[in-house]
């Protein structure tokens, strides 16, 4: 409980609470601190969480009734810059504690969108999904987020239509967001060519595979011999990528002074085969960055061509990211209907996976997420119940059942 203590001590989220004036409404019951350890003694104690079993875990804890509705009622009204101040000071406490770092020399950023569909009648915020029946209509609730040095952050909660298009949602995020020299590692979703040039523009760099944009080739800089490609499925030490060709490109278009623009953004394109160990075959993959190629042509930024393309394969851990969190923090259940509660509830997930990865690092645990969460269950078990138990809006409250 002490590692825990020191991590987030509750008298910082009072101060917190007190600085973002959350208490002021006589929320006697639920202070801020209350809804913060109660909704992460939700997230971390059921595999499926609820109002009402977060409400019922409260009066367990507290002596203290609690209706479900009243929780959601402050879901809705809670300011979210209190739980996102939260989530920033973990993350900035836990940074030096995760390892590994970004591969080479550069600032990797993993970057993708995720998505949990809900009936329209339940909830009205988020992005409208197209059906031939009015009365099951749909709608998207879609969050951007990144993974760097493996720790998770929320870049975007998406609002608008058109950013039902991955193209818009990833790349207008990552240009907001982006700094001069960083590397975002992203899907071909992301293939809009204005985009990827405003992120080009910005400083930084992107690293996605080639979708249909059409490119004028300026030279081969390296080509494998055809007799050493492979035919075979690979060894059990055998690489499953094999490089093809390397070129010089840029993005081509029929426009003259398009492509005038298009060229000072000069691209890198790696031709490569996978081994799709599913379909038991060797597949294309071409890669397209906006690295710089050194000036003897055997490198692209400060890797070799085999280190791009491992680069880009990291890129599956934000995918596993977002299958943990949904399978084991029940992201995919959302307990608001509200644009609020949404975002309040996206960061506690954020929190209570922040402290997972950090539990992982600090044990090593190698056993799986299952494994790594029933031991934070069991670590932090006191912390949760000293936290709650020590809030004066609790004590207040008994004295008026009392």
């Amino acid at each position: 409980m002490r590692q825990f203590r020191a991590l987030l001590p509750p008298p910082l989220l009072e101060q917190m609470a007190v600085d973002y004036q959350i208490d002021s409404k006589n929320a006697i019951k639920l202070s801020g601190p209350l809804v913060f350890s109660t909704l992460l003694h939700g997230l971390l104690y059921d595999s499926r969480v609820s109002l009402r079993c977060m409400a019922d875990k409260f009066a367990e804890h507290t002596g203290v009734s609690l209706h479900h509705s009243t929780l959601g009622k402050r879901l809705a009204q809670l300011p979210i810059d209190y739980f996102e101040e939260i989530f920033a000071f973990l993350y900035a406490k836990v940074d030096d504690k995760i390892n590994p770092r970004s591969p080479g020399l550069m600032s990797v950023h993993l970057v993708d969108a995720t998505t949990v569909t809900l009936s329209a009648k339940l909830v009205s915020f988020g992005l409208r999904v197209k059906t031939c029946s009015p009365t099951k209509a749909r709608n998207h609730v879609k969050a951007v987020f990144e993974l760097h040095n493996q720790m998770p952050k929320l870049l975007h909660l998406c609002k608008e239509a058109p950013e039902n298009n991955d193209s818009v949602a990833l790349g207008e995020t990552i240009r907001a967001v982006c700094n001069p020299g960083e590397l975002f590692v992203i899907d071909k979703g992301c293939h809009g060519r204005e985009r990827l040039l405003a992120i080009h523009d910005a400083g930084a760099f992107f690293l996605t595979p080639h979708s249909t944009q059409n490119l004028t080739v300026h030279c081969v800089v390296w080509t494998a011999d055809p007799d050493t490609l492979p035919t075979l499925p690979p060894g059990p030490n055998d690489p499953d990528y094999v490089l093809v060709r390397v070129e010089a490109c840029c993005f081509e278009n029929a426009n003259r002074y398009e492509n005038k623009k298009y060229a000072r953004m000069p691209l890198a394109v790696v031709h490569g085969l996978r081994y799709d160990r599913r379909k038991q075959c060797w597949k294309p993959l071409v890669l397209m960055t906006n690295l710089p190629f050194s000036e003897d042509g055997d490198r692209i930024g400060p890797y070799s061509y085999l280190e791009l393309a491992r680069v880009y394969r990291d890129r599956w851990q934000i995918e596993t990211f977002f299958k943990k969190i949904k399978g084991h923090l029940s992201y995919d259940h959302l307990l608001n209907r509200t644009e609020n509660g949404i975002n309040i509830m996206i960061y506690m997930c954020l929190i209570a996976a922040l402290l997972m990865i950090w539990v992982k690092a600090a044990t090593q645990n190698n056993n799986g997420w299952p494994s790594v969460k029933f031991w934070l269950e069991v670590s932090c078990r006191d912390w949760i119940d000293e936290l709650i138990r020590g809030q004066p809006h609790l004590r207040q409250a008994r004295r008026h059942i009392t």
